[in-house]
């Protein structure tokens, strides 16, 4: 086997590596949401399709 056909095997599993080592997730559950309180005030409802909504424009008072 020549050198270069090993040192870029070589390579490209590094890079390879260090790729999913970068895709992973943290273990600290860094979630932000928090769950609102009190009562639903109003619900809007919104079909969907590929390419649609219906209805294609929403009006409600701010807070909703």
């Amino acid at each position: 086997m020549r050198p270069t056909a090993v040192l870029s095997g070589a390579v490209l599993l590094g890079a390879l590596a260090l790729g999913l080592a970068a895709c992973g997730g943290s273990d600290s559950n860094g979630s932000t949401y928090v769950e609102p309180k009190g009562p639903v005030v109003k619900t809007l409802k919104v079909e969907a399709g590929n390419l649609w909504f219906k209805p294609e424009e929403l009006d409600a008072p701010p807070g909703i």
